[in-house]
């Protein structure tokens, strides 16, 4: 089900520049995503059941910019291929 669906995507994007073939992959791994991150929504949220404001704050901060460490083997190759 999922191939005939990623060739009836390939077939009206029809941008030969995409990869037809990788289309099935793709598809399956956005379905996945959306399938179980929403099925894992209810029990991410349960790990913050009964934190102060103090500490979801403090939680939060730990995503913000300023705490990303970045992946300098990963930036290379986007580097390399963006011609910067």
């Amino acid at each position: 089900m999922m191939e005939q669906a990623a060739e009836k995507a390939a077939a009206a994007i029809n941008d030969p520049e995409l990869p037809a073939r990788e289309f099935t992959q793709f598809l399956k791994q956005a379905a996945l995503d959306g399938f179980f991150g929403g099925l894992l929504q209810p029990a991410y949220a349960e790990a913050f059941r009964g934190l102060s404001e103090n500490e979801l704050d403090r939680v939060l901060a730990s995503f913000s910019l300023a705490q990303c460490r970045p992946n300098e083997a990963l930036l290379a190759v986007v580097r390399k291929h963006a011609g910067g």
